[in-house]
């Protein structure tokens, strides 16, 4: 019953994930419609996350797991640092500096738009998307429903991977698949350890937090 109950929800996700993804290719989309499809999509996240798999490993985040959950989140920040300047100059010397240069900018385009684009709602709407909506949905639908569904049929190590290369594909990220693979991997190794999603997800959100404010040029 548990598993019937999660294929639907994946089949059930891959549907209402991948139409708006379409959408957005199909058309030159407004940055009002390209955020509503970016709500859309992690609230779908959140939706498989929440009701797709029970019991939810999801406890009261207490001090102890903030603070956990901070720590992991710095080591996850500093592993994706190293592994992203190693990545990069591997790149680059595959394809070129310049080439290298304009993939990353292209990747890290949409952000930069709604940042940019001088409406107070998007911005502040991309920022909570960004440090609640993303690691909320992504952590929910990656380690909590898919880690845990195909742990008990292919076992924890393929789990974990498997999860983690979903997540990095639907980052549609090319010059930065590598890292994010990673760091899908270690955040699936966290839940793995605490058997609480409240870290990775907090973890997750720290990390988006400090690129975001890198991002602003804050820090």
């Amino acid at each position: 019953m548990a598993r019937e109950k999660t294929r639907f929800w994946f089949v059930f996700f891959v549907v209402a994930w991948v139409l708006p993804t379409i959408v957005a290719w199909s058309v030159t989309p407004s940055l009002e419609l390209h955020f509503s499809l970016l709500v859309w999509q992690q609230a779908m996240f959140i939706l498989g996350g929440l009701w797709g798999r029970q019991p939810l490993n999801l406890h009261f985040p207490r001090f102890a797991t903030v603070l956990r959950g901070l720590v992991y989140g710095v080591g996850l920040f500093v592993f994706n640092t190293f592994v992203g300047a190693l990545n990069f100059r591997f790149v680059t010397r595959l394809i070129g500096l310049e080439v290298a240069q304009n993939l990353i900018l292209q990747e890290r385009a949409g952000v930069h738009a709604f940042l940019q684009s001088g409406n107070p709602l998007l911005v502040a709407g991309v920022i909570v998307l960004l440090i609640v909506g993303a690691p909320l949905g992504e952590e929910l639908f990656f380690r909590q429903l898919l880690l845990t569904s195909w742990r008990e049929s292919l076992g924890t190590k393929w789990a974990i991977f498997l999860s983690a290369l979903l997540f990095a594909l639907l980052h549609f990220y090319l010059v930065q698949f590598i890292p994010v693979l990673l760091a899908g991997i270690i955040l699936g190794l966290m839940f793995v350890r605490t058997e609480n999603i409240a870290i990775p997800i907090i973890a997750h959100a720290f990390v988006n937090t400090v690129v975001l404010l890198l991002e602003l040029r804050i820090l």
